[in-house]
């Protein structure tokens, strides 16, 4: 179940990445600055993992993660410049479907679990999905802690899996 969970949410991600970038390309930003900016982002998002288990000691699952990962990505792409920081802010979102997925599955509106995860997120006070009852839980509830290796692994499949499938 672990795999498939972890399957479901690099799906995720890169399908709003590939959304994503088919837009950006009608835009006219190129494959290779979105293949590379999506890479650097998601360079910074790793550090970020480490940074956010060494700081806390434990990672929000239920989306929560990736709700803290989208907004320092969005942070740092206010130092990117041209279309590169396009390209960060489409991964930030990308990263954002899978509390909109979770959110979906448990029968509560997406949006406003969005709105009210990234909330807690900008207090320093990150929340997850609980997939069973579909309420928001603190990260130290059982269930609502991620592994570092867990979360790293779903980035990382679902930005390269986007960056193949877009270049290919």
């Amino acid at each position: 179940i672990e795999t498939l969970a972890q399957r479901d949410r690099a799906c995720a991600i890169a399908d709003g990445a590939l959304h994503q970038a088919e837009a950006l390309r009608w835009s006219g930003v190129g494959s290779t600055t979105i293949a590379e900016g999506a890479l650097d982002a998601l360079g910074v998002a790793l550090q970020e993992v480490e940074s956010l288990r060494t700081d806390r000691g434990m990672l929000p699952a239920g989306g929560g993660a990736e709700i803290e990962i989208a907004r320092r990505v969005r942070e740092h792409a206010d130092g990117v410049a041209g279309q590169a920081q396009l390209v960060h802010e489409m991964t930030a979102d990308a990263f954002e479907r899978v509390p909109k997925l979770l959110a979906r599955r448990t029968g509560i509106d997406p949006v406003d679990a969005l709105v009210e995860l990234r909330i807690a997120s900008q207090r320093g006070e990150p929340m997850a999905i609980d997939v069973e009852s579909g309420q928001l839980i603190e990260p130290t509830a059982p269930g609502g802690s991620i592994e570092a290796a867990e979360l790293s692994a779903c980035l990382t499949d679902g930005i390269t899996l986007a960056v193949v499938v877009r270049i290919t």
